[in-house]
């Protein structure tokens, strides 16, 4: 099933009607299990192909069971290495490619969540925050709830089990209903309008990768042309990452509202961060929270309760910080480029918090907060953030012969420029986006006040979502992290 397509909207449409037939009786557990059921199924072409991908999930529940019997760490731990080992096995990660392949091809669409969730569920039943046995029926909707099954957002087990359990009372209000419809327009607008202002063939490095200048003067045409296509590019596809995923992302929790659940949220204003830090608390926030709490915490403490040095802690954070952010490059997958990616991420991290205490030190909390509420050093803040992270996206859209053309190229410098312009450039888009919010604010509060134009707004939104749906009919758009 491709996502936004005819077929995506009457699965949506049919399992509303039959999940609201039977929401309220006991059969309800197994309505939305066939529901998931059915989703996933609808990426195959034959139930043969789903093998792996039932063999993980079987796996998984067998762990959950294991260690909520025989919670010991030596259990915990193979566990982990078996359902690690499986997982890269089935990914086919380059650093296995010694190894036979599966003899033919298999469906694992959501395997990397289906991880997340499982590998959550082993350390909060291992730890006692889980303390109940989980039925098979539970840890099938829980896994493979079809709204958050590909790409997330991650939900917890409490708090999926929670709201699992009220379907029964619940109510749909009319506010919910308002919301959710205004939240899959807003999606809408973002997958199938705004990500067409992006031209695919921007991304395309044409002459300029191939150019071999005999000496590297920045002021060579080749070269400027370099520096513009690669600054222009890498906007761009922030641009169009950030509208498709969040995109998608408004669609699936405004559809979860008319099934009464609520999914977490996974974006909260990203391009407002003032540093890398606080921008991986605003974008995927489930996924680098579920990283914090399962990866970065853990380690840490580790690390802590290993060398006993209190005063050492600050450099362990570092060190937690990089291998962390560093694995969340290297989960998409272990080419050169997300190697590359995984150390951009982890160096952003870790020299973001190394600078904050080093301010600290220097100037102490206080005088340091001035230093941030500076307007300058705030709007400069936020470009470098995005500038940096931009450019660390790089690895997610060059194509390999493009990548290898352009990092064994003497163009490190075009690299470092760029970075440079793009701060000061996104420091003064962003300055001019606040000054217009706010002159703004006045005349947003008396429209969000006014119930009429709400729904006026509301039947607009329904008219563009239906040509929205048509047009998906004949080419449905495609979401990029599908993929990982």
């Amino acid at each position: 099933m491709i996502f936004f397509s005819f077929e995506f909207f009457i699965f949506i449409f049919i399992s509303l009607c039959i999940f609201h037939l039977f929401r309220k009786t006991r059969w309800c557990p197994y309505i939305i299990a066939i529901i998931n059921f059915v989703f996933i199924s609808s990426f195959a072409h034959s139930l043969y192909q789903l093998i792996p991908l039932f063999s993980f999930l079987l796996l998984g529940y067998l762990s959950i069971a294991i260690i909520y019997k025989y919670p010991s760490t030596k259990a915990f731990g193979t566990l982990i290495v078996l359902i690690l080992g499986l997982f890269i096995y089935f990914k086919r990660y380059t650093i296995i490619n010694f190894l036979p392949a599966l003899p033919q091809k298999f469906e694992i669409i959501g395997l990397s969540y289906i991880l997340f969730r499982i590998i959550q569920l082993l350390i909060d039943i291992k730890d006692g925050i889980i303390n109940q046995p989980i039925t098979p029926i539970d840890y099938f909707n829980f896994i493979c709830f079809f709204l958050n099954f590909v790409s997330g957002p991650i939900q917890s087990f409490q708090s999926f089990h929670i709201q699992n359990k009220a379907l029964t009372q619940a109510t749909l209000t009319d506010d919910i209903v308002y919301h959710a419809f205004a939240r899959i327009i807003l999606g809408f607008i973002k997958v199938i309008i705004l990500t067409q202002l992006v031209p695919i063939y921007i991304f395309d490095a044409h002459e300029f990768l191939l150019a071999r200048p005999s000496t590297f003067n920045i002021i060579h045409a080749q070269l400027i042309g370099l520096m513009c296509w690669y600054a222009v590019a890498t906007l761009s596809y922030l641009f169009l990452l950030y509208m498709n995923f969040s995109g998608y992302m408004d669609i699936i929790i405004g559809i979860g509202k008319l099934f009464y659940f609520d999914l977490p949220e996974n974006f909260n204003r990203p391009f407002a961060a003032n540093n890398f830090l606080e921008f991986w608390s605003r974008w995927h926030i489930t996924l680098s929270t579920w990283f914090k709490n399962y990866i970065f915490y853990p380690f840490l403490k580790y690390m802590l309760k290993q060398w006993n040095k209190p005063k050492f802690s600050l450099y362990f954070g570092i060190i937690a910080y990089f291998i962390t952010f560093f694995i969340i490059g290297l989960w998409h997958a272990t080419t050169i480029q997300f190697i590359i990616c995984g150390t951009l991420f982890g160096l952003g991290t870790s020299i973001n918090k190394a600078y904050q205490a080093i301010m600290v030190k220097i100037y102490g909390k206080n005088k340091y907060h001035q230093y941030q509420k500076n307007l300058l050093y705030h709007y400069l803040s936020r470009g470098l953030t995005i500038a940096y992270f931009a450019l660390a996206l790089t690895c997610f859209w060059l194509k390999t012969n493009q990548f290898n053309a352009f990092f064994n190229g003497r163009f490190f410098l075009t690299i470092f420029i760029d970075i440079i312009l793009l701060t000061f450039l996104l420091a003064s888009a962003f300055f001019i986006w606040d000054l217009l919010m706010e002159k703004t604010t006045d005349i947003k509060l008396v429209l969000i006040r006014s119930s009429c134009l709400q729904y006026i707004a509301l039947g607009i939104g329904i008219f563009l979502l239906t040509g929205a749906m048509v047009n998906a009919i004949y080419t449905a758009p495609t979401f990029i992290y599908k993929t990982f």
